[in-house]
């Protein structure tokens, strides 16, 4: 047999070809910058991107140097920082750990950035597959979920972390397929117990959320069913895999609990939607968004926690689903599951057009619940997004009509994103604020930093100096980093509000010189670029710069000394 008529009996799954519409898409919606300099163009802008290639870097260097992967001592010199109270990534960081070591952290960061959408429209198009067993409903289900405006905001901002939801479809699918009694009892504890893992190792926040929400729809249907027993038992093997998952993952919830570190504070009114962000785009939609910026630049925190947009063609088909009878138990959940994550994403005070009113939302009591109050509201919009995508499916699948079609037709059009902001995209060659200088690039920090060197950077407080000191392998101790919060050894001391705000007071020379004593600092590496007071402060304390390659370079003591 020849190789053409070989090559026509092979048959691909439909699903590959799902999965592979669905990478294409984010290929065109945020990857076009991206492939042309996949090492120097990085998906997403702000602090959190640069957070997130540290964290990708960190777990193979760690493992390979046989350092303690959940304690690094390479940022807030001397003490150190607890990584299980940041977002440290540490599965995708070991996933694409071969990735990182050969083509580098930048392009290991833009391969999970890339294939988040996808996959978790993939895995989302899988759940609806199962609900509804039609093809191209499922498509634009999925589609709804994986590239939503929630998942486009937190791409948007480079939160990696939120953007990876991949697991919850995939675990609300083997719920659902025990449920039915497809799935045998100890395959389903041991799937799902994989499924939470690799949720928690990825963000213990939204495992949180998925918690609540998946916990709300489990006892929807325990109440309405007539097979109680059965969920019943789901529910009990549900418990055991999250009993296996602790267990598992238990030494990092050793260390959030008991080694040293500081609780990340949350912003529960700040980090949460706005109700006229539900049909209101923001400037990362591409239609629309353009027309109404006097509204959407009301909506609190940055644009990459307004995520909300669902657009008036989704909210007809979420109504006329919830409308339909005869309604099903499930069915019921998803609507049940739709308003309370809609309400709960919008926060402790209900806003509209920035304005808030006077009425009480259950956010405020949830946010005083142990281990809830350090997930924030808007993160809740993912499972707006997915009940929305699942309701999408099973409306266009129950009575197939061409008017159907239209409207979900607008429905995808007008979650489509504004792949033209270069907000999407961040660079780390010429001016841009993160790009390291020649004297990091061209290696030249060899020759005056050692690895036992501490060292200064500033500005200070964001992750320039991470990125500086990613690019040079890990090559010193930096004092200071770019994490959730301080730690509070550096939160006491004064001089630290001074440098975080680039502004020098009248006490700010002894403060800097007590606070160099304490943190053993033996280098400072002012940016030429964007020196501030600094250079002037330090003069007047009598330290002397050498300039090298865009950076002003102070020696103030023998390395480790």
């Amino acid at each position: 047999m020849n190789a053409s008529r070989m090559w026509r009996r092979v048959r691909f799954p439909p699903s590959l070809g799902v999965l592979a519409l669905y990478l294409a898409l984010s290929l065109v919606f945020f990857g076009r910058p991206v492939l042309d300099a996949p090492d120097q163009v990085g998906v997403g802008s702000g602090n959190d991107p640069n957070l997130f290639m540290w964290m990708l870097a960190w777990w193979p260097h760690a493992i390979g140097h046989g350092l303690d992967p959940l304690y690094t001592h390479l940022l807030f010199a001397p003490g150190g920082f607890n990584l299980t109270w940041t977002t440290s990534i540490p599965g995708p960081g070991l996933l694409v750990a071969p990735i990182t070591e050969a083509a580098g952290p930048i392009v290991a960061y833009n391969v999970l950035a890339l294939l988040a959408p996808a996959l978790s429209a993939f895995t989302a198009f899988l759940l609806c597959r199962h609900l509804t067993g039609r093809m191209w409903p499922s498509v634009v289900g999925g589609y709804i979920f994986g590239f939503s405006s929630y998942v486009i905001a937190a791409l948007a901002g480079g939160h990696l972390h939120l953007s990876l939801v991949a697991m919850i479809p995939l675990c609300l699918l083997l719920v659902l397929r025990h449920v039915e009694g497809s799935l045998r009892a100890w395959h389903f504890v041991g799937l799902l117990s994989v499924c939470l893992i690799a949720q928690f190792v990825t963000s213990s926040e939204q495992l949180v959320l998925f918690t609540i929400f998946g916990g709300l729809a489990l006892l929807v249907v325990l109440v309405f069913s007539e097979h109680r027993r059965r969920v019943a038992r789901t529910a009990g093997l549900i418990a055991l895999a999250y009993g296996v998952m602790a267990v598992v993952v238990s030494p990092l919830i050793y260390y959030t609990l008991f080694k040293s570190g500081t609780t990340p504070q949350g912003s529960p009114d700040v980090y949460a939607a706005d109700l006229s962000n539900y049909v209101v785009p923001t400037p990362l939609t591409r239609f629309g968004s353009r027309h109404l910026p006097a509204i959407s630049n009301t909506f609190r925190g940055n644009f990459t926690e307004q995520g909300a947009y669902l657009g008036i063609p989704l909210l007809v088909i979420v109504g006329l689903f919830a409308a339909s009878r005869p309604k099903r138990i499930g069915d019921r959940a998803l609507v049940v599951v739709f308003v309370a994550a809609g309400i709960m994403a919008l926060g402790t005070t209900l806003h509209v057009s920035g304005v808030p009113a006077k009425v009480w939302m259950p956010w405020k009591v949830v946010n005083g619940l142990p281990l809830i109050h350090y997930a924030l509201p808007a993160r809740a919009l993912a499972y707006v997004f997915l009940a929305a995508g699942l309701m999408v499916a099973l409306w266009l699948a129950q009575r197939p009509s061409l008017g159907r079609s239209l409207v979900a037709a607008l429905a995808v059009v007008s979650l489509v994103p504004d792949s033209g902001l270069f907000r999407y995209q961040q660079t780390y060659v010429g001016p841009h604020l993160y790009a390291p200088p020649r004297f990091i690039t061209a290696g030249a920090y060899r020759r005056w930093i050692e690895r036992r060197d501490r060292v200064l950077v500033i500005p200070f407080g964001d992750a320039r100096g991470m990125q500086w000191q990613l690019r040079a392998h890990m090559g010193f101790v930096l004092v200071g980093g770019y994490v959730q919060h301080l730690p509070d050894a550096y939160l006491r001391w004064p001089i630290v509000n001074s440098l975080l705000t680039n502004t020098v007071t009248r006490d700010a020379g002894p403060d800097l010189r007590r606070f160099m004593a304490a943190k053993r600092v033996t280098v400072i590496l002012v940016s030429e670029r964007h020196p501030g007071p600094w250079p002037g402060l330090l003069r007047r304390m009598g330290l002397t710069p050498t300039r090298l390659d865009g950076v002003l370079f102070y020696r103030l003591r023998p390395p480790g000394s």
